[in-house]
Parts: C-alpha cells; sequence; structure tokens
C-alpha cells in the first residue's frame, strides 16, 4: 500500500468518516492489538468476532466496514467475515453501493462484494438524471440519488425523454417510465419519439405542437401505430406510417386508404381517399381516383371532385386545372371559378405564381409597326418579319421604329452588345447593329460570346474562334474547344487534348487521351498520357510558364499550389507560387498550410517546419512534433525532447523548454521539472510555474497542488463571490489540513477527510481525495454521488 493511500485511510478512522451516517448502536466496532496494532472485528459490548487481521479499518456503518487486509481492500461485515472480493481502493457511495478499484478500473459493487455495474459516459449537460450502467447481464439504469431503477438486463436504454425510455430485449423494442415500470414490452421493430422522428430540424412554416411530447410512434414491420404517455396506445398497429401533426391533425392509413386523426389517436375522418395532404386553414387537399377535392376539419367535401390537379389555398384562392377546359383557372374554399388572381400572399412558398396563371397574352409591341411580325425589344432593338411569296424575310428596327437591318434575311438572331447572327442558306454572319456584314454567311453555327469576349464558330465540323468584330482569332480546325478559364481553354486536335490560349497559341501541346471530363473549375489542367493511360496534371502560370506533369495536384490556396509525384516508390511533394516559383523542390517532404504567411513541411521522421510562402525560406526551428491545438491558432511542438507552443507565426509562445504540455478543456498546462503552469485559450499565463499539479476543470477552478496543499484555485474572472457561499446551515472546516463541513452550530456533520473542498451549492459540492485521484461530488449526508466522469 503507497502511503498517499495509508494517510487517507488513518485520516478517514481518525474523524470517523461515516460514523454519522446512519450509524446503529448495535453496529461493531473494531479492536486492536497493540503488540501487533492489527485489528480485529469486535461486538459493542466488546467480544472479539475475527482475527487480528486488519489494518487502516474505517468504522462501521449499516453494518459493513471497509479495511486492508495483506495490502487489499475488503469489505468487513459485522459478525466478522470479509468478502472474498479484494480491491486496490473501495469508498462507500450513495444509494449504498461501493465504488472499488481494481487493475486501474473503477466498477461500481454491492454490499457482497460483487460486481453489479458499470457507469456508462452520458452528455455532460445529463449530469444530474438518469445514469446508463452497464454489467455482463446487459445495460440498466439508476437515478441521480443511485437508486436501481432498471436492472442491467437490456441490450440497451435511450435517453430518457418526457419520462419515458425505450429499450431493447431479445431484438425486440419496448418503453419504460421513470420507476423502471415496463410500459410497453418489447414487442416492437422500433419506438421512437413523434418528435425525434418528424421534428429534428425546426421548421417555423409548421411549428411543433406541444402535444407532440406526449406521443411515441410504434413500428412492426411496415405498419405502424401511436402510444400517448398518459393514454397508452391510442391507435393501435396497422397503418402506414403518420405525417406531421398540422392543425392537430395528421394523415393515417388504412387498407391502401388514407384519412385523419388527431394527437389523441382518434380517428376525426375515416380512412377513404386514394391521397391526403396536411390540413392548412382549415382545409385539406384529397385525392380520389382521378380528380382532386378539399374537405373541412368535419370531412365535409367543400370543393367537389372535378380536378386533375389542384394546389393549397392561400389568402382564400387555390390554382386548379379543369378536367373540361384542361386549363388552370383561380378558384375560391368553395370550388367557384375567379375571374381575377388574389394580389398578395403571406407565404411565396405555398403561393401560386400569378405570372405563370395570368389569361391576358403577353404584348409583344407597344406601338404598331408596318411588319407581319414583331417580336420583343432587347437592349432598344426588335426583330421584324415581313411575310412575301410564302416566306418571312427578317431585320431589325430600333427603338424608334427605325430600321437599322432591312428585311432580307432568312432568319435574324440578336446577339447582345449591339450584334447580330443573320442566316443565308442555312449559312451564319456576323453583322453589327449598323447593319454592316462583319462576316460572309460562313458558318455552320455561331454561340454567343464567353467570358474571353470571343465567339465559338463551327464551320465544317471543325471549330475556332472570333472576336466581336469578325475577325479570326483562333483557326477553324480544332474537334472541340471548351470554356476558358484565365485565358486558357481545353481543345482538340487530331483526337488528341491539349491548351490553347485566346490568341489561338498551343499552350500545351496535343498529346493526351480525350477522356477527362473537360471542366475548367480546377486551377490545373488534367489530361490522361496516351502511354499508360495514367492521370497527369499541369499547371500553366500567368507569366506563360508551363509546369511539368504530375500525378496530382491541388488548387491555389494562399497563392500556392501543392502537386505530387509517384516516382520510384515514393510519394514526392512540391509547392509552387503563381509565378511558377518553386517554394518546395520535388521530395519526400509533405506539405500543408499552416497560415496565410506559412507552409507546414514535414519529412518520413515527422520532423516539422515552416517555410515561407513568398520566398520558400525555413522559419524557426525544425521541431520532431508539431501538432494543432485542436481547432485553435496554436500548436504544440517538440524539439530536443522538450515542448512549447508557437503561434501561426512560428514565434514559440510556450518555450520548447517544457516536459510536456496537455491541455484541460481549452486551457493548456505546462510542466517542467516537477512543476506545473497555467495558460488561457490565447496562450497568457494564468497562474504561474509554481504548482506540483494542475488539472481538472470544475466549477470554474482548477485542481491544484502547491508546496504539497491540494486546493480547488478559481481561474475564471466571471466568479462571483456569490458562487462561493455556502447553502445554509452548512460551513466549511479544516480539521488538519483536511475538509468538512459543521452546521450552524459548530456540530461536525461531515468529517473532515478531503484533501481539497469547494463549498455546497444546491445540495452538492466538489470535492478531491487523492486516493481516488480526480474531483467528485457528494451531498449534503457526505454520500458519495454516482455519475459518470468525464
Amino acid at each position: 500500500m503507497d502511503s498517499k493511500t495509508t494517510l487517507f485511510l488513518l485520516l478517514v478512522l481518525n474523524t470517523g468518516l461515516f460514523s454519522n451516517l446512519n450509524a446503529q448502536i448495535s453496529d461493531p466496532v473494531w479492536k486492536i492489538q497493540p503488540k501487533t496494532g492489527l485489528y480485529a472485528v469486535a461486538s459493542a459490548k466488546g467480544k472479539v468476532l475475527s482475527k487480528y487481521q486488519y489494518t487502516s479499518p474505517l468504522p462501521f456503518n449499516r453494518s459493513i466496514a471497509i479495511a486492508q487486509s495483506a495490502g487489499k481492500y475488503r469489505l468487513v461485515y459485522a459478525n466478522g467475515t470479509c468478502s472474498d472480493s479484494i480491491f486496490d481502493a473501495l469508498i462507500p457511495v450513495q444509494g449504498g453501493w461501493f465504488y472499488g478499484k481494481k487493475k486501474e478500473n473503477w466498477e461500481v459493487f454491492d454490499a457482497k462484494g460483487v460486481m453489479s455495474f458499470t457507469l456508462v459516459e452520458r452528455y455532460k449537460t445529463d449530469r444530474d438524471a438518469f445514469i446508463r450502467i452497464t454489467a455482463d447481464t446487459g445495460t440498466g439504469m439508476i437515478d441521480s440519488l443511485g437508486n436501481l431503477v432498471a436492472p442491467p438486463k437490456y441490450q440497451w436504454i435511450s435517453k430518457y425523454f418526457n419520462g419515458l425510455a425505450s429499450f431493447g430485449q431479445q431484438n425486440r423494442v419496448g418503453l419504460l417510465d421513470t420507476s423502471g415500470k415496463e410500459v410497453l414490452m418489447a414487442s416492437y421493430d422500433e419506438i421512437r419519439t413523434y418528435k425525434y422522428v418528424y421534428y429534428q430540424i425546426p421548421n417555423p412554416k409548421y411549428p411543433m405542437p406541444p402535444y407532440v411530447n406526449n406521443l411515441w410512434v410504434l413500428r412492426q414491420d411496415s405498419k405502424y401505430g401511436l402510444y400517448h404517455k398518459t393514454l397508452g396506445i391510442t391507435h393501435p398497429i396497422g397503418g402506414g406510417r403518420h405525417d406531421k401533426f398540422i392543425e392537430d391533425l395528421t394523415v393515417y392509413f388504412e387498407a391502401g386508404k388514407c384519412g385523419y386523426i388527431d394527437s389523441l389517436g382518434r380517428i376525426v375522418i375515416p380512412a377513404a381517399y386514394d391521397g391526403c395532404y396536411l390540413f392548412q386553414n382549415g382545409l385539406a387537399r384529397v385525392f380520389k381516383k382521378p380528380n382532386y377535392g378539399m374537405i373541412n376539419r368535419e370531412g365535409l367535401v367543400v370543393v367537389p371532385f372535378e380536378y386533375p390537379t389542384i394546389d393549397d389555398f392561400k389568402d382564400g384562392y387555390a390554382r386548379a386545372t379543369s378536367k373540361i377546359t384542361h386549363r388552370e383557372h383561380w378558384i375560391d374554399a368553395q370550388g367557384n371559378i375567379k375571374l381575377s388572381a388574389p394580389t398578395k400572399y403571406v407565404d411565396e412558398d405555398t403561393a401560386p405564381s400569378v405570372e405563370e396563371t395570368a389569361q391576358a397574352p403577353k404584348a409583344t409591341a407597344s406601338r404598331k409597326l408596318p411588319f407581319d411580325v414583331v417580336n420583343d425589344m432587347e437592349e432598344g432593338f426588335q426583330i421584324v418579319a415581313k411575310f412575301d411569296n410564302g416566306k418571312y424575310s427578317y431585320g431589325a428596327v430600333d427603338s424608334l421604329g427605325n430600321v437599322v437591318i432591312p428585311t432580307q434575311y432568312d432568319d435574324l438572331d440578336y446577339h447582345g452588345d449591339g450584334l447580330f447572327i443573320y442566316y443565308r442558306n442555312d449559312k451564319r454572319g456576323l453583322m453589327n447593329y449598323k447593319g454592316e456584314a462583319l462576316t460572309p454567311p460562313l458558318y455552320d453555327y455561331i454561340e454567343h460570346k464567353s467570358d474571353a469576349g470571343l465567339m465559338l464558330v463551327w464551320q465544317n465540323r471543325l471549330y475556332g474562334c472570333m472576336d466581336s468584330l469578325g475577325r479570326l482569332k483562333i483557326p477553324v480546325k480544332y474537334t472541340g474547344i471548351y470554356e476558358f478559364k484565365d485565358g486558357l481553354a481545353y481543345a482538340i486536335f487530331n483526337n488528341l487534348r491539349g491548351v490553347i490560349d485566346v490568341n489561338g497559341r498551343e499552350i500545351i501541346p496535343f498529346q493526351y487521351k480525350l477522356d477527362i471530363d473537360p471542366g475548367r473549375e480546377n486551377d490545373y489542367f488534367e489530361f490522361r498520357r496516351v502511354s499508360d493511360n495514367a492521370r497527369v496534371h499541369q499547371f500553366v502560370f500567368p507569366n506563360g510558364k508551363v509546369s511539368e506533369a504530375y500525378d496530382q495536384a491541388y488548387n491555389f490556396y494562399k497563392g500556392v499550389a501543392l502537386v505530387n509525384r509517384y516516382q520510384n516508390g515514393s510519394n514526392l511533394w512540391a509547392a509552387f507560387n503563381r509565378d511558377g516559383a518553386e517554394i518546395l523542390p520535388l521530395s519526400e517532404t509533405y506539405p500543408e498550410f499552416f497560415s496565410y504567411n506559412y507552409l507546414k513541411v514535414c519529412d518520413k521522421a515527422s520532423n516539422c517546419w515552416l517555410l515561407d510562402i513568398k520566398t520558400g525560406a525555413t522559419v524557426g526551428k525544425r521541431y520532431a512534433q508539431m501538432r494543432q491545438k485542436r481547432d485553435q491558432p496554436f500548436y504544440r511542438v517538440k524539439f530536443d525532447r522538450q515542448y512549447g507552443m508557437i503561434d501561426t507565426f512560428g514565434r514559440e509562445v510556450i518555450p520548447a523548454e517544457m516536459d510536456t504540455i496537455f491541455y484541460v478543456n481549452d486551457w493548456t498546462v505546462a510542466l517542467k521539472s516537477g512543476k506545473s503552469a497555467l495558460y488561457d485559450t490565447l496562450l497568457n499565463p494564468v497562474l504561474p510555474m509554481e504548482y506540483e499539479y494542475i488539472n481538472h476543470y470544475v466549477a470554474g477552478c482548477f485542481l491544484t497542488q502547491k508546496s504539497g496543499i491540494w486546493a480547488f484555485t478559481p481561474i475564471d474572472t466571471l466568479l462571483t463571490q456569490s458562487q462561493f457561499s455556502e447553502d445554509p446551515g452548512l460551513n466549511r472546516i479544516n480539521i488538519q489540513g483536511k475538509w468538512g463541513w459543521a452546521d450552524s452550530a459548530g456540530k461536525v456533520v461531515i468529517p473532515g477527510m478531503f484533501d481539497a473542498a469547494l463549498p455546497f451549492q444546491n445540495g452538492k459540492a466538489w470535492v478531491f481525495l487523492e486516493v481516488f485521484g480526480r474531483p467528485f461530488r457528494i451531498n449534503s449526508k457526505g454520500e458519495f454521488i454516482l455519475e459518470y466522469y468525464p
């Protein structure tokens, strides 16, 4: 037994730790043998009931004590016998359980020393709620007082929701209440809260009704039912899946038909329809083959089944298609056809579009013109046509009606920017707004202007490009020219792919295969080699420099692009700036972005350093490790077997002189030569390097040890004095360096045995025992509170 554990147990013995906790007059006592210093169990009258074999005993409480024998802890009983189970440490806790430590594992044992369960991790916000436990027999549940709610016999138990938890048993699902009673036997394939199934994402359009919290969805195979918390099964298993509750009604299915039930599971409108939609403003759209109609909450038909399609009502109107005219009309809530559409809608998502259903045709001209066809005006021009000798001839007029292009062409399209594409003999040419032909009618197709200011032309199945003056900038010789980006585009020539610029210069030779998607969303160009069909990637830099071919490439980020190549069994990396200058030459090092100024580079031995993105110069030291602190702008580094912290500028905020550095939440603890210091999230010093121990952040405090004294040291500047005020009737006391509590009259109610303690708040207090190794909480009776500790 180590000296700290012996000291702890002796202090507990001397202060009578549990003598005040439900002590019984008939409980036995401990009797010491002066010669050996060993203890035996004796009756209240002094009769020895066991051998003198125990050391460091605790007082009897509820006829059970804890003592050591042969260096291990045991449970000792009133008749002098002890448990067969032995422990490395053993602590009595609330609910009559014992928290025992075996081989570094803490588990919960009963009064016979039999392992009952293990605490299961829970959400931190759920600390005082029900606690899942596990054992060899399965999963169970205890409450926050340590009382067994559900024995560990289930395959699994969910979190409680509104007083009910689902459980699994023999691969079926049931429901438990907070007393552990099985309110629904395990006879379902699935049981889920209605809120979880249908309202995981808040939707203001369909706010969640409060009664949904009381509903659970039951499923057997593909059939569904409803369970109400207080009313039980309100809708038996038998139909299809239920929809959301809107206006306290939802759709249910029965024998291939649908109807409506309320939140209590009562059938409000029987299942008599082939299709049902949710209620809105007291009306629901329903379907009876082959037409739609509308019903109210009483199930009465308010819009007859006369419409092949009908939308939901909004502001008293709905859009519907007549089965007689096959046209869309506006109807009111009684099915009457309306001549005008509604003028405003509260919800644009469900409102019909007025433009789509307006009955008046669009006006094609605002004035009379002497032509047979007048199209819409675009940028001050209108295409017009005259009909003569059995065909139309096209031209254009300006906004004043003046003819700018005579009506003498087979067709005419406005191209934009004052340019027109004219047609003659199935060929196309380019013309300006003055009627001047910029090109002869040579082309089979002219595409609108691209981002590069060029127009794609197609002639005899070959492509080229011309500018807005009709000048051919890229000769018509390619079987494909794709989208330009940054003045460059993929092109195809002689069934091979390369890259051209806006002046027709071939930047990357035509030497690659064609089976890569030619999209230009990336900064690099991607090809397949003819020789081995392998992917290759190349960059073309703004200065015209073309990179080598690499196996992989990544877009520019912070002005740098990364590439790699597999070569002789090695994975080689390089980095370029936008001018094509190598920041990192091709090597086995691995680069990644560190900050806006630097690249982080690591070699195969995990040695890491920083490179300046602009110059490629090495910044700072070469560290054996460089790991980011979660998602914060700081990195823990290792140099010459010591640790430090650097920022995104490579500066050592904490010098690399520490024996170790670790994190507690978002705080940083550094250790050096047996002393610890604490830093905040920005690595500002909070506690100087004067502590033997800093760890465990609870209630705005860190557990610390300084000069051998344990304490909860407040470090949160938002803590107020009220947070350190004691619950009424409890006052902390210190007895020989150990903390306990006394009542207002000064009577000790919790003996002084804790190495560190915080005041009671709302009936609970954080305490620390070195033998326990971490903070825990006790209640106002001094009982250890069972809960999961992260």
